[in-house]
């Protein structure tokens, strides 16, 4: 009798400096112990109610520890998920309508408290509500790869549906679970 191999990637987004720290680390706990990697968006700053808070080794050793046991492959996603400006359909947006600008200090400064937070450059970036343009695919470093999981047929989620890569070391390969085995 043959068995019928599916594929899956895991993706969890949003956490940050302000999210719920205490359902992630349930969330990585489970992981780690069936042995499941996710690909997670990090959101690189936080909004408390000082302001901006960046995401640091301190405020978030739960994600520090699943990234280093290999738990989780950490993307970029965003800079502090602030609804700047609204899409033409009427969604709210980060970075739409933002200059290019305002756009690159935005995504380098995100990927450069990840890559402080975590001691290693991070190759990924999911868009805030996997909206992007394709000028804005300009703004990201060389070696940056776009990961996207389009859900949404709507025509700004112009990428996703053409190039849908998922650009983490971990997602690289695809993982087999035979029916009834999950």
């Amino acid at each position: 009798m043959s068995r019928t191999v599916i594929n899956i990637v895991l993706r969890f987004d949003d956490p940050s400096p302000t999210s719920d720290h205490a359902l992630e680390r349930e969330i990585f706990t489970i992981l780690g112990d069936l042995g499941i990697p996710a690909t997670v968006g990090v959101v690189p700053f936080g909004i408390g109610t000082d302001g901006r808070v960046p995401l640091t080794r301190d405020n978030v050793p739960h994600l520090v520890a699943a990234h280093t046991k290999g738990i989780i492959e950490v993307a970029q996603h965003g800079y502090a998920h602030e609804h700047l400006t609204t899409t033409p359909k009427g969604s709210p947006s980060e970075f739409w309508g933002v200059p290019t600008d305002e756009q690159q200090r935005c995504v380098d400064a995100g990927h450069d408290q990840l890559t402080q937070t975590f001691g290693q450059p991070i190759r990924g970036f999911i868009p805030p509500g996997i909206l992007m343009t394709t000028r804005q695919r300009t703004i990201l470093r060389p070696g940056v790869m776009l990961s996207f999981t389009p859900t949404n047929p709507d025509p700004l989620h112009l990428v996703g549906v053409c190039d849908n890569r998922i650009s983490t070391a971990h997602n690289q390969r695809a993982y087999g679970f035979r029916n009834g085995a999950f």
